[in-house]
């Protein structure tokens, strides 16, 4: 009767007269499992970490193999930052038969000697596993992240928030391996993501050139999306060199070759120079030429809302608005190889900057939401164009939904012109 009075306030949200009310009947009854239980629960929705952690261990105090309590510690303490104590809970649930699709695992360098001396380099593993939603490699105890992919994996559906603040370890609940591969083959994953699959997947692949892995077969996602197929046929990759992985899912490899990854590494260029070799057949030589808009009109997120009036003022220019989205990948190599000056907001399609001349000036558009993106620029460094940045905080106001980081902003016109005549004067 009580814990239906305790439940019922907390239904209509007063947790404080459920907490204390609780708190009164554990008094009377400390080891009740059905009052700690709720009194774990409303500690969760407290989000009170270190409660949390008080409630849980006394929660096992009375049921040590309470899976839902021992999962709820072990992510509390990585939550605070306490790696050590979540990776003990996870071990003494192992041993105990408990919690055996979780994994605990630190992030770490394949092999940080090298990583301190060479910065890039190819590493040859063995008997390790990927799970392919973020293209992570587990070994052991140890998560290869940052030299895989360098994906955000706390939002992953493996580790669902499971990390330290740091994301310097996780915490992953995985499913059983749907397959072993043992053949030797080269960890090149997968990004739907136009941007993503240049600068994370395909320039690493420069790290082969010249060595005796440059023919093995890649590691792929089996979902293809358009762009990734036409990259691969554009660098003469045939379909029997792939090996299709489904996602998410967790795969064994025999012998793993790994392309460290390049993204904003001061080694990028052998990566961005080797695309623009293998690809120089669908570039332009002539003289950059051409002024063009880089519209994102056709995409979900993070769309310009005065771009007829950015047109406007472009157009007598001589700018051409081009929607790379709707274009073949050849004609949008094409477009930006023979570019002089391309402005945009800041999106996927700035991928195609891998293929801009070097003496093309860039201006992107962002919002305050993204500005902290350091991608664009580096990769300005890398291949040597002129980039500038206008930061937008000029928002809709008017939509009801809340701001989140893609949402929809415009770009101050007059400051559109003055980076153009700062950045490209010949054009007034």
């Amino acid at each position: 009767m009580l814990l239906q009075l305790v439940k019922s306030l907390a239904a209509r949200g007063w947790h404080r007269s459920a907490m204390i009310l609780l708190d009164g009947a554990l008094l009377l009854k400390p080891r009740d499992l059905g009052l700690l239980r709720e009194r774990l629960l409303l500690a969760a929705r407290a989000g009170q970490h270190q409660m949390l952690a008080a409630d849980c261990r006394r929660l096992l105090a009375v049921a040590p193999n309470d899976a839902s309590a021992l999962e709820t510690l072990a992510a509390v303490e990585l939550a605070r930052g306490n790696s050590d104590a979540a990776c003990a809970v996870i071990d003494d649930a192992h041993r105990r038969g408990l919690l055996t699709d979780f994994r605990f695992a630190r992030d770490a360098l394949i092999d940080p000697a090298r990583a301190r001396s060479e910065g890039v380099y190819v590493a040859t593993l063995r008997d390790v596993e990927i799970e392919t939603a973020d293209w992570a490699i587990l070994d052991g105890g140890k998560v290869y992240n940052t030299e895989a992919h360098n994906r955000a994996l706390a939002k992953g559906p493996h580790v669902q928030g499971r990390a330290t603040p740091a994301n310097d370890a996780y915490i992953f609940r995985l499913p059983p391996v749907s397959q072993t591969i043992d053949a030797r083959c080269v960890h090149l994953g997968g990004d739907h993501n136009f941007c993503h699959w240049i600068t994370r997947n395909m320039v690493k692949l420069g790290l082969l050139e010249g060595t005796s892995y440059e023919s093995l077969p890649y590691l792929i996602n089996a979902d293809l999306r358009r762009h990734q197929r036409e990259f691969l046929e554009l660098l003469n990759v045939p379909e029997a060199r792939l090996i299709k992985l489904e996602r998410p899912a967790l795969v064994r490899v025999r012998e793993l070759v790994v392309p460290t990854n390049v993204t904003n590494h001061l080694k990028m260029g052998i990566g961005t120079e080797w695309l623009r070799r293998h690809l120089a057949h669908c570039m332009d030589a002539a003289p950059p030429r051409d002024l063009i808009y880089v519209s994102r009109s056709d995409a979900k997120v993070r769309r310009l809302i005065n771009e007829d009036e950015v047109m406007a003022a472009l157009a007598p220019l001589g700018f051409e608005c081009i929607m790379p989205g709707a274009l073949p990948v050849r004609e949008q190599i094409r477009r930006f190889s023979r570019a002089k000056v391309i402005v945009g907001a800041h999106g996927a399609a700035f991928g195609n900057l891998v293929f801009a001349p070097k003496t093309a000036r860039v201006i992107e558009f962002t919002s305050t939401f993204k500005a902290h993106i350091p991608d664009f620029h580096v990769l300005a460094k890398i291949c040597g164009f002129h980039f500038s940045s206008i930061v937008s905080d000029d928002y809709d106001f008017s939509r009801p939904e809340p701001y989140q980081a893609d949402i929809d902003f415009r770009v101050d016109v007059a400051e559109v012109l003055a980076t153009l005549r700062r950045d490209a004067p010949e054009l007034f």
